[in-house]
């Protein structure tokens, strides 16, 4: 299964898995599914960065004007960073960071500030100092667990076959999604399989005779 980089929630394609997956476990009551936690350091971290600056950025601003303008609420959002960015990095220099953050007319050559690289900077310079300790790494990896295993418990018949293992570091794919791969077994014990396709999983024939 996959999930965003700091996310537990699951995108409709992941949950059309899990409602093939659990169809095959009805009609297979031999099986149950290990369900892991998994997170990955190198994504999840950042992720949570930028949604702890998300949070630094909502404490300060309190509650948006709906009715304010697009340019206001730029405006809003620069104030609300740049005293961050003072109170919160150290030796900060604002003037040189709008400095290269320029855009120049094409038609008058004139310079002014680039808003938007502006602030993506200031936010990417907060992000970095935030410090995400490794309980909040398991607490991700746990709630991504929790998350498939309360989809799944939704059919009583095969809950109890819904089995939680341990919270550890995962993967990514190419696209940059982090993987949670999930296992399914014979009720012996015997033939541990991974999941390779929710709609018929890969048992061997003499185990699921059994």
């Amino acid at each position: 299964l996959l999930f965003e980089a700091g996310d537990a929630k699951l995108a409709p394609p992941e949950l059309d898995k899990l409602d093939q997956l659990a169809t095959a476990l009805a009609q297979r009551p031999k099986l149950s599914l290990q369900v892991p936690g998994g997170y990955h350091t190198p994504s999840d971290i950042p992720a949570l960065q930028e949604v702890m600056v998300e949070a630094l950025i909502a404490a300060e601003a309190g509650e948006d004007d709906p009715e304010a303008s697009a340019e206001t609420l730029t405006r809003q959002a620069r104030r609300v960073l740049e005293k961050i960015s003072r109170r919160d990095l150290d030796d900060v220099d604002l003037g040189e960071i709008r400095a290269r953050n320029q855009s120049v007319d094409p038609e008058t050559g004139k310079q002014s500030l680039d808003e938007f690289a502006y602030l993506v900077e200031l936010r990417g310079l907060l992000a970095a100092i935030q410090q995400v300790p490794d309980t909040e790494l398991i607490a991700l990896g746990e709630a991504r667990q929790r998350v498939i295993i309360d989809y799944l418990q939704r059919d009583e018949s095969a809950s109890s076959r819904v089995v939680p293992t341990t919270v550890a570091e995962s993967t990514i794919n190419n696209e940059g999604w982090v993987v949670v791969e999930l296992g399914l077994e014979v009720a012996s014990g015997k033939f541990p399989v991974p999941v390779t396709d929710p709609e018929m999983p890969t048992v061997p024939a003499e185990a699921d005779d059994e």
